[in-house]
């Protein structure tokens, strides 16, 4: 007997265009946080927004302890070796913002039929429940807020369709991973605010 749920690892990258105008306390954050986490259009399951090691992207975590309950605040280090199992960011901001979406009990006390094979998590099992893809169909918008030295603070919302259907080669969640890369540096636009 299963929980089925799904999951989507998310990676974020702040261009603070340092690598054009070097570092200075215009863009180099003094505070991050994350906050304002909706779940849009979703009509099965339990929606949960966590913080996520980069080292585990890809891997099914679900950490009940990284779970965003309202806000995300990140320990901001200037240099030198940093822990990312916690939310931590560099103020240059060379490492993403790392977090993974999570829809549980999209069918709860599954029974799977042949318990003598193992437990593949391919999308095999979220197939084999008949949940229609467009009912796990989300769509993911939370604000992250940045303030730098000059105590001027920037805000962005980021809206996040969770992917479902590849339309490039046709593959859905059923058939297990699915990638998709967002490469336009347009979607997500900061805007000052203060």
């Amino acid at each position: 007997i299963l929980n089925i749920g799904q999951f989507t690892d998310i990676a974020l990258d702040i261009n603070n265009r340092s690598g054009e105008n070097g570092v200075s306390y215009e863009n180099t954050i003094k505070t991050l946080y994350i906050d304002n986490i909706k779940y849009n259009n979703v009509l099965i399951g339990n929606q949960s927004l966590h913080y996520k090691y980069l080292g585990d992207f890809g891997r099914v975590t679900a950490n009940e302890g990284n779970k965003i309950n309202g806000k995300l605040v990140y320990d901001i280090v200037k240099s030198g070796e940093i822990d990312l199992t916690e939310p931590k960011m560099y103020a240059n901001a060379s490492n993403p913002i790392v977090l993974e979406y999570v829809n549980a009990n999209l069918k709860t006390n599954e029974i799977i039929s042949d318990t003598n094979a193992e437990v593949v998590y391919d999308g095999s099992l979220l197939k084999s429940t008949n949940i229609p893809l467009d009912k796990m169909k989300c769509t993911l918008s939370f604000t992250i807020h940045i303030i730098n030295y000059y105590n001027q603070e920037y805000r962005a919302t980021a809206y996040i369709d969770i992917p479902i259907i590849n339309t490039i080669n046709n593959t859905t969640i059923y058939d297990g991973r699915l990638e998709k890369v967002l490469e336009n540096t347009n979607l997500i636009r900061f805007f000052r605010i203060k």
